[in-house]
């Protein structure tokens, strides 16, 4: 039987791997838990959260995506930057009633886990319906019992994107602000890469609350905040208009692109400013 893989990333600490696809996060306090992203729907999330704790569960998310949304049902609310509202509601219906799902499968397993078969996952139950969105913004804070995690509103992937700073155990939760493989600065709703670049000059000027990121995608590990600094000088040369345009595609992405170091950057090139 298909399971998604946990690890233990901080005492407290988990990350919840959707087959490889993407990454939900639990963590766990001393009254309740919060659950950080809820994925693409297939199978049923809270029963590996069960697993874990029993504790009650407040799920928030990092933006209003489809592969990050799909377990909504499942939780009592979902909380969420009002920006991103409209945009949840046109993506889960979208993963309700359309061949989103199994084409998101098909074209970022091969690359995320070469050795898994698509149409297993495809084949997996899923758990849509009736969902509760309440507000999430800058500066909310989630109170665990024993440990608080700090919300931050970081615009630039989607406008609604959130960031959340576990500073008890030196974490910051990235969503896909910053992710290993690629940034996607270029779908209908992303910020211009200048606010985007604002954003993430934003979170180091709070670096010093911490040393790792939790990211969006990135199978099974986390990554030094340096990553931060990485995008923060790609997008700077982005913004600079000195960067000549170069469209391009692979399996999972197509259109115009930047590549500085080891970063990469999708972005419209009528949004920089």
């Amino acid at each position: 039987m298909l399971q998604r893989k946990t690890v233990e990333i901080a005492q407290d600490t988990w990350l919840i791997s959707e087959f490889n696809l993407v990454n939900s996060f639990l963590l766990v306090g001393s009254d309740r838990c919060l659950l950080i992203d809820c994925g693409l729907g297939l199978g049923n999330l809270l029963e590996d959260i069960r697993k874990i704790t029993e504790k009650p569960v407040q799920a928030v998310l990092t933006h209003g995506h489809f592969d990050h949304i799909g377990g909504s049902a499942l939780f009592e609310t979902i909380a969420l930057h009002p920006s991103d509202h409209a945009q949840f509601k046109r993506w889960y219906q979208e993963l309700i009633e359309t061949e989103l799902l199994n084409q998101y499968i098909r074209t970022r397993l091969p690359v995320r886990d070469p050795q898994a078969d698509p149409e297993e996952l495809i084949g997996l139950p899923r758990n849509f319906g009736e969902y509760h969105l309440s507000v999430c913004e800058d500066g909310t804070v989630f109170s665990l019992g024993n440990r608080e995690i700090e919300t931050i509103h970081t615009p630039g992937h989607t406008q609604g994107s959130l960031c959340f700073l576990d500073s008890q155990n030196k974490i910051l939760f990235s969503g896909d602000m910053c992710n290993e493989e690629s940034l996607l600065l270029n779908f209908p709703d992303s910020a211009s890469v200048k606010t985007y670049h604002e954003s993430m000059q934003k979170i180091w000027q709070r670096s010093a609350e911490f040393e790792v990121l939790a990211p969006g995608h990135s199978p099974l590990k986390v990554f030094a905040k340096q990553l931060i600094q990485d995008y923060i000088r790609a997008s700077a040369e982005l913004v600079s208009g000195s960067v000549a345009l170069e469209s391009g595609q692979n399996t999972m992405h197509s259109g115009y692109k930047y590549q500085s170091g080891n970063i990469l950057i999708w972005y419209d090139p009528a949004k920089l400013q």
